[in-house]
């Protein structure tokens, strides 16, 4: 993958229980796509290409976000609030089952501005490195 930096929004909404069993049930065969766009992504990556270059042609995707809106009520405010801050809506993405939300950056300076916004707006959010190769537990 390429050097990137994510920014992470944990919105303040009621989470269903037990959270993934009652999302995967909300799933239906409409979301999910022919694998078009997970190929697409490979083959980016594997060219080297940028981050910027991924996020625009492939954009952050989740099968998730087709249910975020039934299944975390009012989640949309806090979409909204990050999308006004980052470049590109498609940047922005359900993480895993949710409810948090996040956007990728190209610079841990990008992220941190990012952050620093949604901080002055009174969301929690977290910057994190995403890694360059693949981790190892097991590596010394």
């Amino acid at each position: 993958m390429p050097a990137a930096w994510a920014v992470i929004l944990v919105p303040e909404v009621a989470v269903p229980s037990p959270k993934t069993r009652v999302l995967f049930r909300m799933l239906d065969e409409s979301l999910f796509g022919d694998g078009e766009r997970t190929r697409g992504l490979g083959e980016l990556i594997e060219s080297g290409s940028s981050m910027d270059d991924v996020l625009t042609s492939v954009g952050a995707v989740n099968t998730f976000n087709g249910v975020a809106d039934r299944a975390f009520p009012g989640i949309g405010r806090f979409r909204e609030a990050l999308v006004r801050v980052v470049p590109g809506e498609a940047n922005v993405s359900l993480s895993g089952a949710g409810p948090s939300l996040y956007a990728i950056l190209g610079t841990r300076e990008e992220a941190e501005g990012v952050a620093a916004t949604l901080t002055e707006q009174g969301l929690a959010s977290i910057v994190a490195g995403m890694a360059e190769r693949p981790l190892s537990v097991l590596e010394r």
